[in-house]
């Protein structure tokens, strides 16, 4: 009934699939035409379904939409975030109080998609700016993008496990200001290194929950 109703109503062909007789697949003809498949359970392995192929006769009308203008940075804006990264041809746009940076060869791109979906995430999410300073994110330390001018703070395994776990760790590090912490040349995350104390900003929805005295982590 559904495939005679989208013959009549919604103007669409049916369309033959090629089957082989080994499936046991049964084919059921339409009553205005065509064929819809029955997989039956004790026919074939499965829980038993039905698959019928439709097109449209008529072409669907192309869109045309206007491109969303994205919100870009101030040159100030652009200077703290281009000196956390290796690659200059790179366009700064601001979404929901984070800042992103976006291959300037896909920012019309992203602007034409914006304008009929919500975008979620653009590209690399650099961090939000906050009194002249970046607050950088998590995936800003990931990525192959980030400044090799960064400091980067090389763990051992244990320290490294500590840092992921979100815990205090007697790391000693030279310098104040934002660093990377790495294991094995893969970086890690973030540290904020103050005079006083160390922060680690690794997220604590992604830190590891278990104790060391409860896994082995080898």
């Amino acid at each position: 009934e559904i495939s005679s109703w989208l013959v009549e109503e919604m103007n669409m062909e049916n369309l033959p699939l090629q089957l082989r007789p080994e499936w046991n697949v049964v084919t059921s003809i339409h009553p205005l035409g065509g064929a819809g498949y029955r997989f039956y359970p004790d026919q074939l392995r499965g829980e038993g379904f039905y698959i019928s192929c439709f097109r449209k006769k008529e072409k669907e009308k192309e869109a045309h939409l206007r491109p969303r203008k994205l919100e870009k940075l101030a040159a100030g804006e652009k200077d703290i975030l281009q000196n956390y990264l290796k690659k200059d041809k790179m366009e700064f746009i601001r979404h929901n109080d984070l800042l992103f940076g976006v291959t300037s060869t896909l920012l019309q791109e992203y602007q034409r998609i914006a304008a009929s979906l919500n975008i979620r995430y653009y590209g690399l999410g650099m961090g939000t700016i906050m009194k002249g300073k970046l607050i950088p994110e998590h995936a800003l330390a990931l990525s192959t993008l980030v400044s090799d001018s960064i400091p980067v703070n090389h763990l051992s395994f244990s320290e490294s496990i500590k840092y992921l776990q979100k815990q205090d760790t007697s790391i000693r590090i030279t310098g104040i200001g934002w660093q990377l912490i790495s294991y094995q040349n893969h970086n890690l995350g973030w540290v904020n290194v103050l005079p006083n104390r160390i922060n680690n900003y690794y997220p604590k929805e992604l830190r590891i929950l278990k104790q060391s005295d409860q896994a082995t982590f080898s």
